[in-house]
């Protein structure tokens, strides 16, 4: 039998998709890379955290990331974006199905992403990494993000010009 590759997309994010985003986020090996809960030590979160947060940020735009392979068509992961009006966009991304991790996924939502942003007019992405999360480090680097000023204690900063998306 021959495998059917994998093909990333990403769908808009809905108030369905928080119980399975919190499960994701509270897997530890997945908090540990993200700012509140892993550098600043909160560890898991409750439903109500989680609401609170999503309710609180109502500016993003938010996308699930989903897969189609041999197995079928399943969501692994979140991304956030939010372009401020200024052409500058920030963004976050994780791939929640850990066994799934440094398969691409992520590098290939990244870049759908950014060619979205981009359409919409945004110029500038920047993302902040937690500094322990060498994995994503690697992948904003390999996408041609540049290693700026942090800022926040705890991460690194990286921007991209959306110009010329390969």
């Amino acid at each position: 039998m021959t495998e059917v590759p994998m093909r990333v997309c990403l769908r808009p994010c809905t108030v369905d998709d928080m119980p399975l985003i919190l499960a994701w986020r509270n897997n530890p090996l997945l908090y540990k890379t993200l700012y509140t809960q892993g550098y600043q030590g909160k560890g898991l979160i409750s439903w109500e955290e989680h609401y609170s947060w999503w309710e609180s940020h109502g500016n993003l735009q938010r996308r699930v990331i989903w897969v189609t392979d041999s197995t079928g068509t399943r969501s692994v992961g979140y991304i956030q974006f939010a372009d401020w009006g200024d052409g500058v966009a920030d963004i976050g991304i994780y791939i929640g199905e850990i066994t799934l991790w440094g398969k691409g996924i992520g590098r290939r939502a990244l870049t759908i992403a950014m060619a979205d942003l981009r359409d919409m007019g945004t110029k500038v992405v920047r993302a902040d990494v937690v500094i322990s999360n060498v994995a994503s480090q690697r992948m904003f680097e390999s996408l041609g993000f540049s290693k700026v000023a942090g800022r926040r204690e705890g991460e690194c900063s990286y921007q991209r010009g959306l110009g010329n998306l390969v």
